[in-house]
């Protein structure tokens, strides 16, 4: 069903703090991934030794179906884990081979671990006892050894983390330093404790930049920094920037949103799949308050996911996110192994299938739950004086967004536009809806719908639609990392 735009608008308050990677095919993630880790470093990553370049992962068994429409309630199940915790990350520097091989031993890297890195004094003694044990592994390369740097679109990828100046270093980073921690999974974390540690301290030494070959991000020392876990041990460590969740559209429109990141805690990564395009905001809220309770100890399904806690980790009140009159129902989700697809971690992968089943129907019913959506919140704007207004300066502010847009180099950024559709039989009356742009002239404006219609027989969100740009209500362009220009009529509304 269609949101309202009330809803929709405060799914974009609370998820702006998610750190979500949006419409990156899978096939050029792989491809760039599989040329980005050499032998070098696929030494110290040995899942990914075996992967031809480009080609899809392989289960490491056969997977369940998840649950369709259909199926009975789900009953207590135990999930399927990895056999350990594994992260490692590659870090590139202009400083000399002889310096980074100077820090590669155990003993050298555990010297540079300060207490702003590893916390109290108990845990950093634990996180420099694993540095020192079997667990932790690293080295140092020269320019011939060393991964080489993705090129083209995979850099553009790769790289939007860094600021331009790090950019622009990058071609004279030639030797790396490479590290990589492994072990149990146990509350206390250690070998991805350990990793972030170790590397935040590494890079400090030989001004590097760090790469991460499970979330395929290179960032500077400031960004990474903030990965570092500094809790007691035995906390809950998990922050969602530790992960990254992809979410792209399938061929036949719907959504599917992948985690990548999941194997450092030991766990499996989550999926989404077959859902509708327009959900994929709060579905990815959703599924890093799922790997929360993961990484939380939860280690039976079906889980029960509380409005709370999905705010919590977007650091919004429960009250920012609840979009209608309705109660908020907790989330009963069963999570189901089912096989990687191409570009997926080497890791064991779990989908989220809601009480409806892994449908279309299923997922919307799990939303408008969790949030206290529903018919109720779905509008047609009457146009009085203030919405005019607001809508007549959103048409003299559409010709410089479009040439931004145009323009962009976030390669995440969207450009929606509110456009009405007739409903048929109905006295020239329409449903105000709003597209992703794709393509546009001075006359016509085209994109894919992005709500469901209510009232439009034979349209459906996903859809590819046209309107006159004349007719634009309003529109709204969002950059990945959440920060959203336009709106304003949106605003009116939820305010009334």
């Amino acid at each position: 069903m269609r949101r309202g735009a009330d809803f929709d608008e405060a799914i974009r308050r609370g998820y702006a703090g998610t750190r979500v990677s949006c419409h990156l095919g899978h096939v050029p993630t792989a491809l760039a991934r599989s040329a980005l880790l050499s032998s070098a470093l696929l030494a110290l990553v040995p899942s990914c030794r075996d992967k031809p370049s480009g080609s899809p992962s392989s289960p490491a068994r056969a997977a369940e179906p998840a649950a369709s429409a259909a199926s009975p309630p789900a009953q207590p199940h135990a999930l399927s884990l990895p056999k350990e915790a594994s992260v490692a990350f590659a870090i590139y520097s202009t400083h000399p081979l002889p310096e980074l091989q100077a820090l590669a031993s155990a003993a050298a890297v555990a010297r540079l671990i300060t207490a702003d890195l590893c916390g109290d004094a108990a845990s950093c003694a634990k996180v420099r006892a694993f540095v020192a044990g079997s667990g932790f592994e690293v080295a140092a390369l020269g320019a011939a050894d060393a991964p080489p740097l993705p090129t083209g679109a995979a850099r553009e990828v790769a790289t939007k983390r860094l600021s331009p100046a790090e950019r622009d270093s990058l071609d004279a980073r030639r030797s790396v330093f490479t590290i990589r921690a492994h072990g149990e999974a146990t509350a206390d974390e250690l070998p991805v404790r350990a990793a972030y540690a170790a590397a935040t301290a590494v890079a400090s030494k030989i001004d590097g930049l760090l790469f991460d070959p499970d979330t395929f991000e290179l960032e500077g020392l400031a960004r990474f920094t903030r990965h570092v876990i500094t809790v007691p041990l035995g906390s809950s460590v998990f922050h969602v920037d530790h992960i990254v969740v992809h979410a792209f559209r399938e061929a036949d429109g719907t959504a599917r949103l992948v985690s990548l990141g999941m194997s450092r805690f030991g766990l499996p990564d989550l999926d989404v799949k077959a859902a509708p395009f327009s959900l994929a905001e709060p579905l990815g809220m959703l599924l890093n308050a799922v790997a929360s309770a993961l990484v939380q100890g939860k280690r039976q399904a079906p889980l029960a996911i509380s409005l709370e806690e999905v705010a919590k980790l977007a650091g919004a009140h429960a009250g920012d996110l609840h979009s209608g009159s309705r109660p908020s129902v907790p989330a009963s989700i069963d999570l189901r192994e089912v096989p990687r697809e191409q570009g997926d971690s080497d890791n064991l992968l779990l989908r989220l299938v809601p009480s409806g089943g892994a449908t279309a129907t299923g997922y919307e019913a799990l939303v408008d739950g969790l949030f206290g959506a529903g018919d109720d919140v779905v509008t047609t704007p009457e146009h009085d004086a203030e919405l005019l207004a607001a809508s007549q300066r959103a048409k003299a502010a559409l010709p410089a967004a479009l040439a931004r847009f145009k323009a962009r180099t976030d390669v995440g950024a969207l450009l929606y536009v509110k456009l009405p559709f007739p409903i048929p039989d109905n006295d020239g009356s329409n449903e105000w809806m709003w597209v992703e742009v794709t393509t546009w002239d001075d006359a016509a404006i085209e994109g894919t719908l992005a709500n469901e219609p209510e009232r439009i027989p034979g349209l459906k969100a996903g859809d590819h639609v046209k309107g006159k740009r004349s007719d634009v209500f309003d529109y709204r362009l969002r950059s990945s990392d959440g920060g959203v220009e336009g709106g304003e009529t949106t605003e009116i509304m939820s305010r009334r």
